[in-house]
Order: structure tokens, then sequence, then C-alpha cells
């Protein structure tokens, strides 16, 4: 059966279910799921990790860190089929301890047959890491942005969460109450106030992931790459429509109830929440950049040689331009990384960087 019939027959038999549930259903069922049927996801969308030059920057990235905390440990979480860590490998010197944690089943199998030859990697599953500590580097690209997660609006009594329904042989939205009281908490702990009518994503699962990340640290960071935005840009007028996005064939659109099981559907991580929620892990902030800044901070002046090389950096720079790198440490003094020697120094910016911090503190002075 098709995803399509998986969940209208669940929602036939319990009623409506959570947008949440409905996402989860489609991208990871063990057999209908996008992430579980799915052979090329370059025929959908282009990732970053498809770039040597992007490799480049990354494992400079992980050598700096784990020299400033005396690390010999990454975890990967969503490493699908491993071509970034493959890449990121060969750079990397062999005393390194890669640990992958992937979902999906086909994935982890892909993965394994292509990092055979690297003898630090071994494959656990979420549940085999509880208690573990680590001296290194909790890692993911573009994890967060995949996580299944709530939807909610703001009406004219509260806070509404989306159900799915299947009526007239479609799914079809409709609003109840919160499932849970989480949903409300997450906005008071972000000191968000949705304008009524707005429509919003809740990644409860981000919040579980960062909190999580931020226990395996002993000494060290937590690496995020991924698409999305701090709150004061995420709940504008721009986005009164929420986040979600499908990508199918190398197009996008907004609607998640059509090629169910065959799309991917994802939605803006909110990088606030990440921070916010981290430091109850404790984890510290030690920056924010973009993809421009992070690639020119972490390649030297030979990186971009050729053509090749010149297309793929304006590709990642330009056209993966919403996608940012958050840096959080643990258990060391405030570092100054190199993949953060040059980040953007203008309005929100500032207060996630080293310049912007230190013109602010100057000026209260």
């Amino acid at each position: 059966m098709n995803a399509k019939g998986i969940i209208s027959g669940i929602i036939k038999n319990k009623g409506p279910i959570t947008f949440k549930e409905f996402m989860d259903s489609a991208l990871y069922h063990p057999e209908a799921g996008y992430y579980s049927k799915k052979e090329v996801f370059e025929e959908d969308y282009i990732t970053s990790s498809r770039f040597d030059i992007f490799a480049n920057g990354v494992s400079v990235a992980f050598s700096d860190m784990l020299e400033k905390c005396n690390g010999d440990t990454i975890i990967e979480f969503g490493a699908g089929d491993g071509r970034l860590a493959e890449k990121v490998l060969k750079r990397l010197s062999d005393d390194i301890n890669y640990i992958i944690v992937e979902r999906s089943e086909k994935m982890r199998n892909r993965a394994r047959a292509r990092l055979k030859n690297f003898r630090g990697v071994s494959f656990v599953d979420e549940a085999d890491l509880l208690g573990s500590k680590i001296n290194g580097i909790v890692f993911t690209n573009e994890f967060f942005d995949a996580l299944p997660v709530n939807v909610v609006v703001r009406g004219k009594n509260g806070l509404e969460e989306v159900y799915v329904d299947w009526m007239g042989g479609k799914f079809v939205e409709v609003l109840k109450e919160p499932s849970t009281p989480d949903l409300e908490e997450y906005f008071k702990k972000l000191d968000v106030e949705l304008e009524p009518g707005c429509r919003a994503e809740v990644n409860l699962d981000a919040v579980k992931y960062i909190q999580l990340f931020g226990d395996l640290i002993e000494k060290g960071f937590v690496f995020t790459i991924d698409y999305g935005f701090p709150s004061e840009e995420l709940y504008t007028p721009e986005r009164m429509d929420g986040t979600i996005v499908c990508y199918y064939n190398n197009a996008y659109d907004f609607d998640p109830f059509v090629k169910v099981g065959e799309q991917d559907i994802t939605s803006h991580v909110n990088f606030s929440a990440l921070v916010e929620y981290g430091t109850l892990a404790g984890l510290d902030l030690t920056g924010l950049t973009n993809h421009l800044y992070f690639l020119m901070s972490t390649l030297n002046e030979h990186a971009v040689e050729d053509f090749e090389s010149a297309e793929d950096f304006k590709f990642i720079a330009f056209r993966m331009g919403t996608y940012k790198v958050l840096i959080q440490h643990k258990g060391i003094k405030r570092p100054h990384l190199r993949c953060l020697q040059m980040t953007p120094s203008f309005g929100y910016w500032n207060r996630y960087n080293y310049q912007g911090q230190l013109e602010m503190e100057f000026l209260e002075e």
C-alpha cells in the first residue's frame, strides 16, 4: 500500500491526526515513506553534500574544532548515504572516530558500503548513545529541516493546531485544540507572540535533539548546517503562512497533501530555538554565520582555482543563501574558530557573533 492509503487508513480508524503525525508517516514510514522509498534524492533537490568545495570547508572546520577541544570523535546525525562523510574523511586524519546515526535502513546500508574502507567509522542507533559522553563534535547537515513538525495557527481565542482529516477522497486540514501544552510553551520560551491569523511550525523534535546533542558533549561543539532563520525573521508578515515547502523533480510547491510519499516535505529551522533550548543542556553560543561567510572563512585563496569550483562556490554561497551555520560549545571557554573568522555584521547577525557583541558592549559603556 502507498503512503496515501496508509495514512488515510489511520485517519479512518482513529480520526484526524496532527500534521506532525501526517508528515512523519509521509516521510518516514518504513515501507511507503519518502525517505524509505526514494532512490536518488537529487532528482528532487540539490544538497551541499555533493560539492567537494563544501566538504573542504567542513573538514577545515572539523580539524579546527577538534584541536580546540582536544577531541577525537565526530557524531553525525542524519548522514544519509554517507556522501559528505566520505568526502570529509578523506581530508581528516585516520585516528578520528566517526559515528553515524541514520534512521533510514536503506540509507544506512548505502553509507556502510560507501564508507567500508574507513577504519574509524561506526554505525549506531540513537538509543545506543544515551548516557555517552564525547570530546568532539556532534554534526548535522540538513537534519533539522526534515524533522516532522506540528503546525499551529493563532486564532481569535488563542493557539489552535492543524490536524489532518480524510474527507471526500482527499486530505483536508481541520483546526483543533493543541495536542500538547508544549506548543504554547515553545513560543513563551522564545518570547514570541504570533500575530492573529499567523501560521507557524513548531519543531519539538528539534528541541529534543539539540538537548540530546548537548548531553552527548563533555567538551566540544555542536555544529549545525541548515536553512531557516532566527525568530525575528521567521515570524514576520512575509511568512504569515508558515514555511512548509515540498520538493519533487527539482521543483517546489507548498501543498503537502499531493504526491504523498513521493515528495519531500520540509520546514525552516528556528535557530533561536536551537540556541535557547541548547542552553538547557549546557550549550553556549559560539556563533552564527551563513554559507558564504563560512566558505570564505574556511577556504584558502587557492580553493577556487578553476571554473567548476568557482561555479560550485557561487551555487552554495548564493543559491543556497538561506542556509545558516550554527556553532555551539560546551566544556570550554568560548573559542575563536576559523569558520567564524568572517561573519555577517548587520541586522540580527550582530546578536550572535563576536563583532556585533563587542560593538554593542562598547556602545553600552
